[in-house]
């Protein structure tokens, strides 16, 4: 199984990039038995490698080192390749992924904005992307699968890879093809691609369904490689600041008042609150802390900083009537 690791990455004077990983001749995980890749100009490493019929699978992280074994580990989790989808030859382009990237950023990747900002409608979501293996092989062609990682697409846009070849069509965002949102916040497609059309530009885009509007990413033109491999694995990820603007809400659940509840603010009223806002179009409510504070058992304790537990929820938010299958007794 005949694999290129493919890498965009700029370093310093005196460092390298070298790919460890769990199989023997990449270090077992130990960094020094990483194998170094060879540079190839305009920031591009490149790492050529037979690997054996038997291996089915392969996990790796890049790293770059220097001569004082000095080394730095690329953030987020262990890559994965599937060998035995990819045979029997093929590319895998990767991107860097830094401390502060889109990809691994914990605030970027929050239940915040992956399942209510940017939440995907479970009904609409597209059928997951083709594998490598199920895709008929067309003659003088490369299977290419692309991997986009991308939060910030609205929950009714979709995102496509626009490009000057006609399998991206000719930079018309109406004829490019779109990415599954089935793994959503990771975008993929499965395509042919003819090798006449290989080393075409390309960037992604996402728009909305009647295609009145796109939004490109950042950053200048992407190049599709010019390989002699059956296949191209891309991951990277939207090139694009993650600066989300919306509208809120900031109430105190007390504050809250509705004909079921007792006057003083409820758990229950939140429901109502959050239909309200989503009707309205605003994205976020936030409330005071909500947590227990009897603590003092005097008038500080209506401090709503002054809590005795993280996880333990006054009981002045409850909705006394839902306590007793008779409230009327």
């Amino acid at each position: 199984m005949e694999v290129a690791f493919v890498l965009n990455y700029f370093t310093e004077f005196g460092q390298t990039v070298a790919i460890v990983g769990d199989y023997e001749a990449f270090g077992k995980w130990n960094n020094l038995g990483a194998r170094k890749m060879e540079y190839q100009g305009n920031g591009f490493w490149k790492l050529e490698f037979i690997f054996p019929k038997t291996l089915e699978s392969f996990s790796y992280r890049y790293i770059v080192t220097n001569s004082a074994d000095w080394n730095l580990t690329e953030a987020g989790s262990t890559r994965q390749v599937n060998l035995k989808e990819l045979a029997p030859s093929a590319v895998i382009e990767d991107r860097w992924r830094a401390g502060e990237s889109t990809e691994v950023a914990p605030h970027v990747n929050s239940s915040l904005f992956t399942d209510v900002v940017f939440g995907r409608n479970k009904e609409t979501v597209a059928p997951a992307a083709a594998k490598v293996s199920s895709i008929k092989k067309a003659a003088d062609s490369v299977t290419v699968q692309i991997t986009v990682h991308a939060v910030q697409i609205p929950p009714t846009s979709n995102l496509r890879v626009c490009g000057e070849a006609a399998v991206f069509g000719h930079w018309d965002t109406k004829n490019a093809p779109a990415l599954s949102d089935a793994e959503y916040p990771y975008w993929k497609l499965t395509i042919q691609v003819p090798r006449t059309q290989l080393g075409t530009k390309y960037k992604f885009v996402y728009t909305d369904p009647s295609f009145s509007h796109s939004q490109w990413e950042d950053g200048t033109d992407r190049v599709l490689p010019n390989i002699k491999q059956a296949n191209l694995i891309v991951t990277t990820s939207f090139n694009q600041g993650f600066d989300v603007r919306g509208c809120g809400v900031a109430i105190p659940v007390f504050a809250i008042r509705t004909k079921k509840g007792l006057g003083v603010g409820e758990f229950l009223d939140l429901k109502p609150m959050a239909d309200w806002a989503a009707s309205a179009g605003i994205k976020l409510i936030q409330i005071l802390p909500i947590n227990d504070t009897s603590v003092r058992g005097d008038w500080r304790d209506s401090y709503p900083y002054s809590s005795l537990s993280v996880a333990a929820l006054h009981p002045m938010y409850l909705h006394l009537p839902y306590l007793t299958k008779t409230p009327r007794c």
